[in-house]
């Protein structure tokens, strides 16, 4: 869909993208992951056609009209209500679904005849995905779609991103939130000072790590019995309801049957590190505390 072969872009003496190759795949979402200052949002600029490339070539099969790219908040119009920026966009784009089916989708008719100056953050980033929406483009550009929204909200829209691939679009987004990116993405990029990561860089860790919250207490038998298990060997912390497990994909699954059999309800499975942090951890450092 999208091939950049050695693109660079300089801006004001500064070299933002540095001989950047990638090929973006169609109907499958990738995240571009890096702290702030890393240049996802010049590469997403470039990638839209925003920008030229200083040197370099982006090869597109996809017209920069069948693009949407969701930028941060300051692009709407604080005067404007939330509706009329939809009307634009459908000015623009000309999609078969109306405004009002968008909004009931996104359950934002509440605030959207109201002006974006009274808006909160989570309130503008709703209605930019409702615009996002509204497109019906083929390829959508999201650069931090999830920022700003509380979880029930959050939820929401990841879904509707997981929709967009099920109706055959592209998805390319950006976030600081990593969980999101294990959740989401089919293919993760990482992007350091402007340069890609290579491939070869990265790690696959063979464990996860998960916080298991449970509905009753575990006896002191139970708690002498998961740690004598051999396949459940790195315990971090166990309390009377409470446990975090380092422990291979597969094999969550069997500790989750243990319960069943201890008759023990797990209330809440968290994974709190994956792939996309370790990674992150390991390329970023100082830098990925900092951000």
């Amino acid at each position: 869909m999208i091939t950049l072969k050695k693109v660079s872009k300089t801006i004001v003496k500064h070299h933002i993208i540095k001989d950047f190759s990638l090929e973006i795949e169609a109907k499958k979402i990738t995240a571009i992951i890096g702290p702030n200052g890393s240049g996802k949002t010049t590469l997403f600029r470039l990638i839209t056609g925003l920008y030229r490339p200083t040197t370099g070539d982006i090869e597109r099969t996809l017209p920069t009209e069948r693009c949407f790219f969701l930028q941060g908040n300051e692009m709407l119009y604080p005067i404007l209500s939330g509706k009329d920026h939809l009307e634009l966009i459908a000015k623009a784009y000309q999609p078969k679904r109306s405004i009002d089916s968008v909004t009931r989708l996104l359950q934002i008719d509440g605030f959207i005849n109201l002006k974006v100056k009274t808006y909160s953050l989570g309130m503008k980033q709703q209605l930019l995905f409702a615009m996002a929406l509204l497109s019906e483009a083929e390829l959508y550009v999201l650069d931090e779609p999830l920022n700003g929204l509380d979880l029930l909200v959050s939820k929401q829209i990841k879904q509707h991103i997981k929709r967009l691939i099920a109706d055959d679009k592209t998805v390319i987004f950006s976030t600081h939130q990593l969980q999101d990116v294990d959740e989401l993405a089919d293919v993760v990029h990482f992007i350091k000072k402007g340069v890609l990561v290579e491939a070869d860089n990265l790690v696959d860790p063979l464990t996860d790590s998960y916080h298991l919250q449970l509905e009753k207490q575990l006896t002191d038998e139970e708690k002498q019995r998961l740690l004598a298990c051999e396949t459940i060997k790195n315990i971090k912390h166990m309390s009377d309801t409470e446990i975090i497990v380092e422990i291979e994909q597969q094999t969550i699954r069997l500790l989750m049957a243990i319960f069943s059999q201890w008759n023990i309800n797990v209330l809440k499975l968290t994974l709190l590190a994956a792939k996309t942090m370790y990674n992150y951890e390991a390329i970023y450092g100082e830098e990925a505390a900092s951000d």
